[in-house]
């Protein structure tokens, strides 16, 4: 049993996701090569979710590096509170994280990570906004990559997300209109939140009735 999901804040509506790429992990811990990839827009939960991952492997005792955008990980604490995923010991498997995969020297890393046929074995897991180009969407149909495409939460789950960031329930009609406004995107949520934060401390009213969105592109259709 793999047990509960690693926390360093809320983390929701991503059970399947996590046991999907635990499981691959225990695969590398198994002796096999494996690579799955994140898909999903700006915010959605991509870095949160590989996170996690990288936590749990490092418990399991792979070594893990990230090679994209470290700082999330790098401010995280294990176990004891000692030792960072990115910090790891050498172990039986190795997970490598390429986190924001949109530039070409980060494609080039994936590509190097992917091909590299030395060392023990690995789990290569990557993220993106959109699906790669050329030549690492071919090197990634070779090797038969999982895909996770993220999308937004549900309202179940946004409503746990934002209860647990404000620190007490909000209403569920609120919960709703704040589904509509972010399309359940954790990132923009917490923007919106933020927003209410600084409204209350000037003295204005929190969660007015018409929920302001935190982003004019985002903004609900009429």
């Amino acid at each position: 049993m793999l047990g509960q999901p690693l926390n360093t804040g809320p983390f929701v509506g991503r059970g399947a996701d996590l046991a999907q790429l635990r499981c691959r992990v225990e695969e590398a811990l198994a002796g096999a090569n494996a690579c799955a990839w994140v898909v999903g827009e700006a915010g959605v939960g991509k870095t949160r979710l590989v996170h996690e991952v990288a936590l749990y492997a490092r418990l399991r005792g792979a070594a893990v590096r990230w090679n994209g955008s470290s700082a999330f990980l790098e401010s995280a604490s294990v176990g004891d509170g000692t030792a960072s995923p990115s910090r790891s010991a050498p172990g039986p498997a190795e997970l490598v994280v390429i986190d924001g995969v949109e530039t070409a020297a980060a494609r080039a890393t994936a590509v190097e990570q992917l091909t590299a046929t030395e060392g023990t074995s690995r789990l290569v897991l990557g993220t993106s906004r959109h699906p790669p180009p050329d030549p690492l969407a071919t090197i990634l149909r070779e090797r038969s990559v999982e895909l996770i495409v993220l999308g937004g939460l549900d309202e179940d789950a946004l409503g746990r997300l934002l209860d647990a960031l404000w620190g007490e329930g909000l209403d569920g009609d609120l919960v709703t209109a704040v589904l509509r406004s972010t399309q359940g995107n954790p990132g923009r949520a917490r923007r919106w939140l933020t927003q209410q934060r600084a409204a209350r401390s000037a003295g204005e009213p929190a969660f007015p009735q018409n929920v302001p969105t935190p982003s004019r592109r985002h903004r609900p259709r009429a």
